[in-house]
């Protein structure tokens, strides 16, 4: 038996004799835990401080000496309570670094006025364990060089294979960035037609992303400046926002204007797994997006992360596993109305999505690039999330919305 110590958890790698053991019959699992219902090996298993406290097997102060019934209830313990010393002893008690021993004992001096002592074997945590080969990490996405395409260096045999490769690419890593494409932007719709329909906004056909735009509707807003512009997705306050956006650079700014990106879908799913109620709070309860212009407003009411419902249960995949089950996110911090959220629900509601959103904007999960004249970059509208820094001088990019071809 190994550890490693967390934060607020303890993660116990089991030795090769319960390695070894096939585990189908646990039925506590949860698919926050693992992808599958079914273990066929169970390498380690995490536990709370907190449950492992109120585990404690100690007689008389945990245990009742005669008939060994718990006599510690959990409300006794702190949820933040802290080991001071851990370490693992051999059956007889001595310090046992070869991690052999079947009947290895987990001892926790715990951090608190009495130095409490906790001894649990090795079995009894397998026996009772409860998060079973958990993943902790996010799928990270931070590799420019994964996701970028040099058009020019390319030998596509025709458009048609540039533009698959394209869409293969956002179907799998949710954006892909094309350098020295060239600046013919009816030429580049052209060759996307084939598989995607444009989509008209509020704003027109194509965007002109510039301050001193003369040819767009409904330019009071944050892209037609030159401020910083935070991650947020495209039309959340409308029905159905187009589920592609394109932008092509004409013109890089002189300073600053840097992209970035981030899959919000990934991290979704790492909320889900370190925090299954925020991320509950963040699927069920709808705040109102609310786009207010001088000509233009729209509102919708939806949830920040939507799921597919029993109806069109993960779409038309029958992957039924948690990596389809996000349909799609809305994250718009401008355009959010007052939230108007259940008294007792409004704190628990922030916290959620304050955890969401500096899980976001944590740069180890983004990925920075500047786009330069003749660059596109075209990402999924519903899965990923985009921002620019602010910028001096002339920039000017071209945005174009899309719809996958029914």
């Amino acid at each position: 038996m190994k550890i490693d110590q967390q934060l607020d958890y303890l993660r116990v790698y089991f030795s090769d004799h319960f390695i070894n053991i096939t585990d189908s019959s646990n039925n506590n699992t949860s698919s926050t835990s693992t992808s599958t219902t079914t273990i066929d090996k169970v390498i380690y298993s995490d536990f709370h401080y907190f449950w492992l406290r109120h585990n404690c097997q100690c007689i008389p102060h945990c245990k009742h000496p005669l008939t060994k019934e718990r006599i510690i209830d959990s409300s006794e313990i702190s949820l933040s309570i802290q080991p001071k010393e851990i370490t693992i002893l051999s059956k007889n008690g001595n310090d046992d670094n070869s991690y052999n021993n079947n009947e290895n004992i987990l001892k926790i001096i715990w951090n608190t006025n009495d130095n409490h002592i906790t001894e649990l074997s090795e079995r009894f945590l397998f026996e009772n364990k409860y998060s079973i080969n958990r993943l902790n990490e996010i799928k990270v996405l931070n590799d420019l060089s994964l996701v970028e395409i040099d058009y020019q260096q390319q030998q596509y045999k025709g458009d048609n294979e540039f533009i698959l490769e394209c869409l293969q690419r956002v179907k799998r890593d949710g954006c892909v960035i094309v350098r020295n494409y060239g600046t013919e932007t009816e030429q580049l719709i052209n060759q996307f037609e084939q598989y995607l329909e444009i989509i008209p906004t509020h704003f027109g056909r194509i965007e002109d992303l510039k301050t001193n735009n003369t040819t767009n509707k409904n330019t009071d807003q944050l892209g037609y400046t030159n401020s910083a512009v935070d991650l947020h997705t495209d039309q959340p306050f409308i029905e159905n926002p187009p589920q592609l956006q394109l932008l092509q650079c004409l013109q890089p700014s002189q300073e600053g204007g840097d992209n970035y990106i981030v899959n919000a879908k990934q991290v979704a799913l790492y909320l889900k797994r370190i925090n299954p109620l925020a991320f509950h709070l963040l699927t069920s309860v709808k705040v109102k997006f609310h786009r207010k212009q001088l000509q233009f407003e729209s509102i919708q009411y939806r949830p920040i992360i939507e799921l597919y419902d029993d109806n069109d249960k993960y779409g038309n995949d029958n992957n039924k596993e948690e990596e389809n089950e996000i349909k799609q996110l809305r994250f718009s911090y401008f355009t959010y109305a007052p939230h108007q959220i259940d008294f007792y629900l409004m704190k628990e509601y922030y916290n959620a999505y304050n955890l969401f959103t500096n899980l976001c904007r944590d740069k180890r999960f983004q990925i920075y690039f500047k786009i330069n004249r003749g660059d596109f970059v075209l990402y999924d509208n519903y899965l990923m999330f985009h921002a620019r820094t602010a910028f001096s001088g002339e920039r000017w990019l071209r945005g174009i919305y899309f719809n996958y071809k029914k």
